[in-house]
């Protein structure tokens, strides 16, 4: 044969051979796109399919809720080669972490600032495809969190983090996960073989996975520290209990003495670089076949924002586990209000299992086996203890009208918890502040409330001829409604951590109220996060339903006398035990109910009692430091706004501020032709002192005749933002009359002690002068006239305080009352000796502001203390209104539209000072 013909033979046998291949080829490939087509699709009907997904745009509807950690992440894709070992494109295998490992190192040296890439990543997976709640990351990062920028953008606050760079804190943290392991080990790990197990069929009462990502390890563990870590993750328990742990290592991190690194490797799935760069796998249970490599995702996906704000806009889900099915079924069948409490109160509050409600029961006199009246609520910060408030008060009063149950609501978090309810109509008292005061007057009206009852029992009794102990007796008897009452304090301990007079006093009619009130219907219900502190003495006994969420295992016995609240950790999850020796074997566990339609069920039935009633219910409210608007005094509005003078030769009535008491009219000083009637103001609360001023002024020109002058003598230093700040009041009315100087100041107070003598004078003849005089002195201390002068025999009063003396001492009957502020009862009584120590009885009215240091001041057998915030003022006067002292909060707004040339005045010196 020719040598042309050999080689056309071996060429077309070639071609045919490379054809085949080439067909063969393109054959598996189309099996592998076919396969890899089928694996896609089934990754897209997984309720987790984003943890093992391409980065794809995400359907909006889509929330996750799987409560299972995925069984493996993508982290990157492995990638074929040909025959000549170039990358054959268009096959998209995930490269796939498996999630079931005790724990994972990275220990890719050069590229180890690229690892936090990874474990963002990672998070982000996981928060796209699980339930949020159950997704908790601890970060220890030593660069202050710089090199987890994405999770810093993650706002969502159902999404737990801490991002740790202080040893303290590492330590702190692994004690953390050593608990973790010992809870579980306690709650599900003896009956299921892992977390999974568990939470596959716990539904809404799964346990969170808790993630720790610690970067540049080992820099910043101690030899202690790195060893507690290893045994957690030796064994894998912590894996089992669903704590994963993840590994940053290269060999430049400063490392402790004595540090293993082969002891990580051999218990960790171990991410290493290889020959040529490529990654290799060790303990991973992955092998990669010929002809192919892995690349990892060593950056931020392309729409990194868009799957952040994806995950920032996702909301709690409502789950079954809420009791609004429970209220929507009263309101179809028209049950809402229908319910007596003569047999106690007794609605749901969560469940036990999935169909089956938790009752609270309490306070039921007419059954022998009831007997708790006196509740304890107690859990640590985040844990749902305020919530389980709010299903008893939503859900009480869904169930019982107003006229069946009054609720009195003390929350001392600064209305954190209790503001919801200022519209519902069961409520008379609502505190929104750490009032202890108000906390005082409100179980002073419930002692008047037990007096009026008891006193209604031996009417009944007489009347019926029948002995009655206890509310149903009574109710029987008379077939009269008398409401039970719930007396609510969040945050109670606030009343145990001081000594205060009134905290004493507090705590006092507290336990004595807990050792009487049952027999009156009258029930409390004490919540707080610890129990530190806190002693109720013999008085301890009488609260026997107790409940605990999570707590340390010191207040978990002294709340519900056994140690099992310490392994609660699921937020509503909780423990009732109403036994006396706190038998563990008596635990009632419940899951509290939650939903986010308390406020809408609160305005439901605001709604039902305008309907009812055709009037809106209004509590009393006591919101210390809230500014006190001049539009919620009717009078005092009236006599502005339509310019009434009101005039009363005899005495005047000046409002100063809504007080925090039971009451609906506003605290208020008199002036009258008296001994003594005059007003100290102590503190250095200037704001509070402009505005009382302004208003007191005011108010007296209203109620004073024509011819009345009131004198405002100002002796601010120049250097004081205060000074001059009513300079403007001559220019309302010419019976306002300023003296800011020091020759005008002495002026005006020998012109007020010459008409002090012309009256005298007048009246020794048989006549009144009827015009009034006032005048204000504000800071009294620093006036240099009126302070004592040195004298042959020591300090002497000047002539101008001793007429200043003269005028308190006899204005009164006079017509002529003084109001004077000085910084402190030091600075006016004893430091400056403007007056003396004796002169303080001339005040039969006292105001005391922030920063008032009253020397332990007893004022008519009170004992003076000063308020706490700004806007406050204590009131000792005259008991106009049957109190010896009120706390209020004082005017500092006015917000009604029909505005006269006074009210104007008086907002703009509102605006102009309020936040200097």
């Amino acid at each position: 044969m020719k040598k042309n013909n050999i080689k056309n033979i071996f060429d077309q046998f070639a071609k045919r051979g490379i054809d085949t291949l080439q067909n063969k080829h393109n054959e598996a490939l189309k099996q592998i796109c076919s396969k890899l087509h089928s694996l896609n699709q089934f990754v897209k009907s997984r309720t987790d399919s984003m943890a093992l997904s391409q980065w794809i745009d995400i359907d909006k509807k889509f929330v996750p809720h799987t409560c299972v950690l995925p069984d493996r992440i993508r982290y990157g894709t492995i990638q074929m080669l040909d025959s000549h070992g170039t990358p054959i494109s268009g096959i998209d295998i995930p490269l796939l972490l498996s999630t079931k490992v005790n724990a994972f190192l990275f220990d890719l040296d050069q590229d180890a600032d690229k690892v936090p890439y990874i474990f963002q990543n990672i998070l982000l997976r996981l928060l796209l495809s699980m339930r949020m709640d159950l997704v908790k990351a601890s970060i220890i990062d030593m660069d202050f969190g710089a090199s987890f920028p994405i999770v810093s953008t993650i706002t969502n606050p159902m999404f737990k983090n801490t991002i740790i760079y202080r040893q303290d804190d590492i330590n702190r943290l692994i004690d953390e996960l050593a608990k973790e392991i010992s809870e579980a080990n306690k709650n599900f790990l003896g009956r299921f073989s892992n977390i999974e197990e568990f939470n596959s069929i716990s539904g809404e009462m799964a346990y969170p996975y808790h993630f720790v990502f610690i970067d540049d390890f080992p820099n910043g563990f101690t030899p202690q520290s790195v060893d507690e870590l290893h045994r957690l993750i030796e064994n894998g328990n912590a894996s089992k209990a669903g704590i994963k742990i993840f590994l940053n290592y290269s060999k430049k991190n400063p490392q402790p003495r004595d540090f293993d690194y082969k002891k990580f490797a051999k218990k960790c799935a171990c991410l290493t670089r290889g020959l040529k760069g490529h990654f290799v796998f060790e303990n991973f249970n992955l092998r990669l076949p010929a002809q192919t490599y892995a690349q990892v995702e060593l950056e931020y996906p392309r729409k990194v924002s868009d799957y952040v704000d994806f995950i920032n806009a996702i909301k709690p889900r409502t789950t079954n586990y809420t009791l609004d099915g429970w209220i929507d079924n009263l309101k179809r069948q028209n049950r809402i209000w229908k319910e007596s409490t003569i047999n106690g109160i007794k609605v749901p509050i969560g469940y036990i299992s999935p169909n089956k409600h938790f009752d609270f029961y309490l306070a039921n006199d007419t059954d022998g086996t009831c007997n708790d009246f006196f509740a304890l609520i107690a859990g640590r910060p985040g844990y749902g203890k305020t919530v389980l408030l709010h299903n008893i008060i939503v859900n009480a009063a869904m169930k019982y009208s107003p006229e069946e149950l009054c609720l009195y609501l003390a929350d001392f978090a600064e209305g954190a918890s209790f503001s919801i309810y200022r519209e519902l109509p069961h409520v008379k008292a609502l505190m929104l502040a750490n009032n202890k005061e108000y906390a005082l007057r409100m179980l002073n009206d419930i002692v008047l409330e037990v007096k009026k009852r008891s006193h209604l029992y031996q009417k009944a009794q007489k009347q019926y001829g029948k002995q009655i102990t206890k509310l149903s007796e009574y109710r029987e008897v008379t077939k009269e409604i008398l409401p039970r009452i719930l007396f609510i304090m969040d945050e109670f301990h606030t009343l145990f951590l001081s000594t205060d007079n009134t905290t004493i006093r507090a705590k006092e009619e507290l336990c004595n109220a807990i050792r009487q009130w049952r027999k009156f219907g009258i029930s409390i219900i004490l919540c707080t996060q610890s129990i530190s502190g806190v002693n109720f003495g013999d008085a301890d006994t009488h609260i026997t339903y107790r409940f605990a969420l999570n707590l340390l295992e010191m207040d978990s016995k002294s709340v519900i006398r056994n140690n099992a609240a310490m392994s609660l950790v699921r937020k509503g999850q909780t423990i009732m035990n109403n036994t006396a020796d706190g038998n563990i074997s008596m635990n009632v566990e419940f899951q509290s109910a939650f939903t986010t339609r308390y406020f809408e069920h609160v305005k439901y039935l605001a709604q039902m009692y305008v309907h009812k009633y055709k009037k809106k219910h209004i509590p009393y409210i006591c919101e210390s430091g809230v500014a006190a608007d001049l539009a919620d005094n009717k009078i005092l509005i009236d006599s502005i706004v339509n310019g009434k003078n009101n005039v009363n030769h005899q005495y005047c009535d000046v409002f100063v501020g809504k007080p925090d008491l039971l009451r609906n009219s506003h605290t208020r000083i008199r002036y009258r032709r008296q001994l003594n009637s005059n007003t100290l103001i102590l503190g250095d609360d200037y704001k509070t002192l402009i505005f009382n001023i302004m208003l007191q002024m005011f108010q007296i020109k209203y109620q004073s005749s024509i011819n009345s002058k009131l004198y405002l003598i100002d002796c601010f230093n120049h250097g004081n933002p205060f000074k001059g700040a009513l300079d403007d009041l001559t220019k309302q009315s010419n019976r306002f009359v300023l003296s800011s100087s020091p020759i005008e100041i002495a002026k005006c107070i020998k012109c007020l002690y010459d008409e002090m003598v012309k009256r005298k004078s007048i009246l020794i003849s048989g006549k009144m002068i009827e015009e009034r005089v006032v005048f204000v002195i504000l800071n009294a201390q620093d006036s240099y006239d009126l302070k004592s002068q040195q004298g042959r025999f020591g300090a002497e009063q000047s002539e101008l305080s001793k007429m200043l003396i003269e005028l308190l001492t006899e204005g009164g009957p006079l017509g002529i009352h003084g109001i004077v502020h000085a910084l402190s009862y030091d600075t006016l009584f004893k430091t400056s000796g403007v007056l003396d120590s004796k002169n303080f009885s001339l005040f039969e009215n006292l105001v005391l502001l922030k920063g008032a240091d009253t020397n332990n001041l007893v004022y008519y057998g009170v004992k003076a203390g000063a308020p706490e915030e700004e806007g406050q003022m204590t009131i000792l006067n005259a008991k106009i209104d049957g109190e010896s002292y009120e706390q209020c909060n004082a005017y500092s707004d006015v917000t009604i539209k029909q505005m006269n040339n006074d009210l104007k005045f008086m907002s703009n010196i509102f605006d102009k000072y309020r936040y200097v």
